[in-house]
């Protein structure tokens, strides 16, 4: 996949990480990346996940509605995100007010991100 690499950790988090600008291409083949990891959830056992936003660009219009529909499925639990600039940090923010949800959380680092995962689950 072009645009994000994923692979599951032995803690049984998710590492994602995103290079590049994402399209509705991109996001669409991240949707159907990440279904066996989803299939593999419920919703009181959902997936957390550490999304690693070192490299990543822009996500046009159409990546955001479907990034957004994602965060409301109930089977995505926390959600740690490392490496953002504020306009990552505004676009999440947004997509936890317009999700009506409190699941994504920004770190500096992985440790301080597994940290808060840890707590989560």
């Amino acid at each position: 996949m072009p645009h994000a690499n994923m692979r599951m950790g032995d803690d049984h988090i998710l590492r994602v990480a995103f290079v590049g600008d994402t399209g509705e291409r991109g996001a669409q083949a991240f949707i159907e990346a990440l279904g066996p990891f989803l299939e593999a959830t419920t919703e009181t056992e959902p997936l957390y996940a550490i999304l690693d936003a070192t490299r990543a660009g822009k996500l046009s219009a159409k990546a955001r509605n479907i990034f957004f529909g994602l965060n409301r499925d109930a089977q995505v639990g926390q959600v740690a995100v490392i490496g953002t600039r504020r306009y990552l940090r505004v676009l999440g923010s947004f997509i936890l007010k317009a999700s009506r949800r409190d699941n994504i959380g920004f770190f500096d680092t992985e440790e301080q991100a597994i940290a808060w995962l840890k707590v989560q689950q």
